[in-house]
């Protein structure tokens, strides 16, 4: 039997443009593995051997430790691109792992240092689509583009990044691992956004989820802080972690959380750290307390009891206000 080739990422935005430079620089015939931005354990649903190799691109490392050595104690061969919190000891023989917890970069850019700015155009959509405006118009401006152009590489990047948000892979406009497959046939990310409806099916449903959660007020809010608690629906799902930058990007001395009910009766979160405030308490390190994880900027709780949403709320206004 021969070896075996995977690709292993959560299908937002980062990681299907990481995945995808390297793809084209690399073809080989991997199998995706992947899935909604919440499932940032992927590497267990890896099943290979020895001489098998792995390629990871943003999946926080700590949350993985159990299967990347499991994996390779088994002889498959690891190559790890991430910008989260290591967490571990990544020096491991049959591992390479090109991590870096910067939070003013992001997976997309870390490929594309790799590659040699090969294929920039989509580090540039991956930068956008995880926040990171300012290093993707650093990262575009060898490209000369004009300024219609780079805002419809933002978009892309938003609404690759939107599809990824939910509960279950049925809250997702379009299958994370169809999505990259679209990918495939498009070096140009603006041809992408001409050609494939895919594009508009997302940014329709973006809007609409938009709408519907214009009017929810906060649970409990700040100048410094605020924590919203969104309807039970579909749209809530998917809509909780832009809402959540979105309130960032307009109120940048406050720290936000947004949650959504999930389907185990707790709730889904996403948190971001004031921008204006970069030295207070990384998002990362505050979701990493009940079981989180993320970046310095933003992170995420894939299941916070609802029983513990009175105090999350407090340990969250405590926080963040002082």
């Amino acid at each position: 039997m021969g070896t075996k080739s995977f690709d292993v990422f959560p299908g937002g935005a980062d990681g299907l443009c990481a995945a995808h430079q390297l793809r084209m620089v690399y073809p080989v015939d991997a199998r995706p593995v992947t899935g909604v931005r919440r499932d940032t354990r992927l590497l267990e649903r890896v099943e290979a051997g020895y001489g098998d190799a792995i390629t990871v691109f943003n999946l926080p490392m700590g949350e993985n430790r159990v299967a990347l050595n499991h994996l390779l104690r088994l002889g498959a061969t690891i190559r790890y691109f991430d910008h989260h919190y290591v967490g571990v000891e990544s020096k491991q023989p049959g591992l390479k792992a090109m991590v870096n917890g910067d939070p003013s970069t992001c997976t997309s850019a870390l490929v594309d240092r790799y590659l040699g700015g090969q294929h920039r155009a989509w580090a540039v959509v991956g930068a956008f689509g995880v926040g990171r405006d300012e290093l993707a118009t650093q990262l575009a401006g060898p490209l000369a583009l004009k300024d219609a152009a780079l805002e419809k590489m933002r978009e892309l990047g938003l609404c690759l990044s939107y599809n990824a948000y939910g509960e279950r892979e049925e809250d997702t406009v379009v299958h994370p691992a169809e999505l990259y497959g679209l990918l495939h046939d498009y070096a140009d990310p603006l041809r992408f956004v001409a050609r494939e409806p895919a594009c508009g099916q997302i940014r329709d449903a973006r809007e609409a989820d938009a709408r519907a959660v214009a009017d929810v007020a906060p649970q409990a809010v700040t100048d410094e802080a605020a924590v919203y608690v969104l309807p039970d629906v579909p749209g809530s799902r998917r809509v909780r972690g832009e809402m959540a930058r979105r309130l960032a990007s307009e109120h940048p001395h406050r720290a936000h959380a947004v949650l959504a009910p999930n389907c185990r009766g707790g709730y889904a979160v996403s948190v971001h750290a004031p921008m204006a405030r970069p030295r207070h308490t990384s998002a990362d390190a505050f979701c990493r307390r009940y079981g989180g994880s993320g970046a310095e900027a933003a992170a995420g709780i894939g299941d916070l009891p609802a029983a513990d949403l009175s105090r999350f709320t407090g340990a969250f206004m405590v926080e963040y206000s002082h």
